[in-house]
């Protein structure tokens, strides 16, 4: 589980305080172990969490179309022929791959692992913001298809009211898959993994390709402010109904309360990226199951994914509505509103711990923009809370005990590597504590995650201002 958290500002002295953040961190980092704790739940009495798993029935086609650990292909990814078969699992596996493990193809976990992401499909979902700041222009690709629906996505300019856009006012993006995939199949094209044909490693069975909004301050169809996305139904299809980034919008239960119909994650690898995950079928009202066919949905989300880059205000196109909006330390403006800075694109690091900016002195960032997740230790300009002070290594470590951070022995011992974060963060007069950044490579018992805790607590009785850590998504 790839724990986040952010940290509030308060005074504590002595050992009561540094015993409270010990036990803080304990708290946090003793939750690795477990399984992922939902963040959504469907709307119905249940409360089902979301994502469900994929289902038997669709991991099984992996082994009918070669997505097998034990596949045996006979042709190099070169066209050459060979006489001793290369296994699909040895092929896809470090150092040049993510190990390939059977189900990769078809689930969001595998989608993320293979993009390089640090995002948990259970504990990091989302279904808000829903609309963001388009800056300049983005692009969207679709990343995951485990459905059979042909659909578009398009977006349009968010109003702030409760109802959903017209059909007119809904701007195609992304065309049917069908228009340029290229697919030897019509789902699960493309998959969460690779687009080599797993026993012809030379044959390619679809063609990614991202579409792009243009700039789109000089598209007149761009009305300023935030856009949304959704995705279209096809009223020929058993997918006739349209889905909606803005929870809000999306079709009602029977008791008047929108049903959950897509899923956000922020990337972790680019600050200004988030997935976008669809379940595409229709839901009635009396049950978010029945589609109204003889298709159900199954709550597993990887009918139709989408990777949407580009979001974000930044120094070209800057967001008007925070022209003259002031926020504290830690938060960015999103449309008018001060927010925690990981929760919006392009408003600091997605992992904790970074403030916008361009690295150097602190919080989240060494001294490339987006090099390191932001944790704890000192930046390359002395600032305190920030990455670790060599370029690419891991972020949540102090490099000495009066620098804040997590105590570690090391400067790369915390977090993960090479993810998203940005920013030069604040002087040292005023960031200090710890990163409430776990990293998921790197499971631990409670009592060594206990041990570093109070480490780090006992490094920290210096100082008398740091935060307390809580564990929620902002």
């Amino acid at each position: 589980m790839v724990n986040r958290g952010r940290c509030r500002w308060k005074r504590v002295d002595g050992r009561l305080g540094s015993l409270a953040c010990a036990l803080s961190l304990a708290g946090s980092l003793a939750s690795v172990a477990g399984p992922a704790q939902a963040l959504v739940f469907q709307t119905d009495a249940a409360k089902t969490p979301l994502p469900q798993p994929v289902g038997t029935t669709e991991l099984n086609l992996g082994a009918t179309w070669g997505y097998d650990a034990n596949t045996m292909s006979y042709i190099d990814p070169s066209g050459a022929i060979l006489d001793t078969p290369i296994i699909y699992g040895a092929y896809y596996s470090p150092p040049a791959f993510p190990q390939f493990v059977n189900g990769d193809p078809f689930t969001l976990q595998g989608l993320f692992k293979w993009r390089g992401e640090h995002i948990d499909p259970i504990a990091d979902a989302t279904t808000s913001p829903g609309h963001f700041f388009p800056g300049c222009g983005f692009k969207a690709e679709l990343v995951l298809r485990g459905g059979s629906c042909d659909a578009v996505l398009g977006w349009y300019n968010f109003t702030g009211t409760s109802a959903p856009p017209a059909s007119t006012d809904i701007h195609p993006l992304v065309p049917k898959s069908s228009s340029y995939l290229n697919g030897t199949r019509t789902e699960f094209v493309p998959l969460g993994w690779d687009n080599r044909n797993p026993r012809v490693l030379s044959t390619l069975d679809w063609t990614p390709q991202a579409f792009s909004s243009g700039d789109i301050t000089t598209n007149p169809e761009y009305a300023g402010g935030d856009v949304a996305f959704a995705l279209l139904g096809v009223p020929s299809t058993s997918c006739k109904a349209d889905k909606f980034s803005v929870y809000e919008h999306n079709t009602k239960n029977a008791n008047g309360v929108p049903w959950v119909t897509s899923l956000i994650y922020r990337s972790t690898a680019d600050p200004t990226a988030i997935y976008m995950a669809f379940e595409d079928l229709p839901m009635l009202p009396a049950d978010w199951h029945d589609a109204g066919g003889q298709y159900k949905n199954d709550g597993d989300f990887n009918d139709s994914v989408f990777f949407i880059s580009g979001l974000g205000a930044t120094a070209e196109c800057p967001d008007p509505a925070c022209a003259n909006k002031v926020c504290l330390q830690g938060e960015t403006c999103s449309s008018g509103v001060c927010v925690p800075a990981g929760s919006v694109p392009g408003g600091g690091s997605a992992s904790g711990g970074g403030a916008a900016g361009d690295g150097g002195d602190g919080a989240g960032g060494g001294p490339d923009s987006g090099n390191d997740l932001g944790g704890a230790g000192p930046g390359p300009g002395n600032g305190t809370a920030g990455d670790a002070a060599i370029p690419n290594n891991t972020a949540g470590a102090a490099d000495k005990p009066d620098d804040g951070g997590a105590g570690a022995p090391d400067a790369t011992a915390a977090g993960a590597p090479n993810a998203a974060g940005a920013g030069d963060g604040a002087p040292a007069t005023s960031s200090a504590g710890c990163s409430c950044r776990v990293g998921a490579e790197h499971p631990r018992t409670l009592s060594s995650w206990l041990y570093l805790a109070l480490a780090a607590a006992s490094a920290l009785r210096r100082r008398r201002a740091r935060p307390s850590c809580s564990n929620s998504w902002p």
